[in-house]
């Protein structure tokens, strides 16, 4: 038997905040706010907002109120070219967790998900199967996925079966 669990997640409050990259007087702005890592991968925890850089130019935020943060961005972000979107509507997540739950994702996986290709408190985009996934490795044994909202069904089903072979 599988040391594994599969848990589809409520409907996430996330954010994606996007800055000019050349204006580094947006960052600071932005910064006044939450703290936004500035490498590939990396993700910050500030005053209950998580940021995870998902491109030179973009972070995924999850807070607690996405519209509170837009908000908040926008404010700090007056006159300094920026997009601050709600992206929790369009996401689904799925949690992996359990010993096995490295395997199970490298089975469709083709970047290393363990200590080697993704360190704890790291995100990065890989095709898992069919599917573009942003995979936030939280810590030794469990994993968080967020996957756009149409493919949420077939990719839990698709982790559901790959996780019989690993019986």
């Amino acid at each position: 038997m599988a040391d594994l669990a599969i848990t589809p997640l409520p409907t996430p409050h996330l954010v994606l905040l996007r800055l000019h990259r050349a204006d580094q007087a947006a960052f600071t702005a932005a910064s006044a706010v939450l703290q936004l890592p500035t490498r590939p991968g990396a993700v910050v925890v500030t005053g209950g907002v998580e940021a995870t850089w998902v491109r030179p130019d973009g972070w995924l935020l999850r807070s607690g109120d996405a519209g509170l943060l837009i908000q908040r961005l926008t404010s700090a972000l007056t006159g300094h070219l920026h997009q601050a979107i709600d992206w929790g509507p369009s996401r689904a997540e799925i949690a992996v967790s359990g010993r096995d739950g490295a395997a199970l994702l490298a089975s469709g996986a083709t970047t290393p998900v363990d200590g080697s290709g993704l360190p704890i408190g790291h995100a990065t985009h890989l095709r898992l199967a069919d599917a573009l996934v942003l995979v936030h490795r939280t810590d030794q044994a469990n994993w968080r996925l967020t996957i756009e909202r149409a493919m949420a069904d077939w990719l839990l089903a698709w982790l559901e079966d790959a996780a019989m072979s690993l019986a």
